[in-house]
């Protein structure tokens, strides 16, 4: 049902717009980890990183993810865990329950 309506360009087009006002937005203090992979990887070059990201990841396309799936083992297991942009989304997600949500909760959220 998710890729019904994806459209891979169009996420990777929305993705390199967004990232650069994300990367400035963001204070260092809660920044996510693959915020340094864009700079030591890819010197900063936030274009590069995710096109590199769309090359690499097994995760979006319909076909890869049903085959992982379909296929599931520990080897399977391990290209997730190793795919970018599986990565990537584990840092945002880490960042949140290490740095945002406790001062969240903290303040009464």
């Amino acid at each position: 049902a998710h890729f019904k309506d994806y459209d891979r360009d169009v996420d990777r087009r929305v993705f390199k717009a967004l990232l650069p006002l994300f990367r400035e937005a963001i204070a260092p203090e809660l920044a996510p980890e693959f915020l340094s992979t864009v700079q030591s990887r890819f010197k900063g070059d936030t274009d590069a990183y995710v096109d590199a990201l769309y090359e690499e990841t097994l995760l979006a396309s319909e076909e890869d993810v049903m085959d992982l799936l379909d296929g599931w083992n520990k080897r399977a297991a391990k290209l997730v865990a190793a795919d970018p942009a599986y990565t990537a989304a584990r840092s945002c997600f880490t960042a949140y329950l290490e740095r945002v949500r406790p001062e969240y909760e903290r303040l009464g959220g």
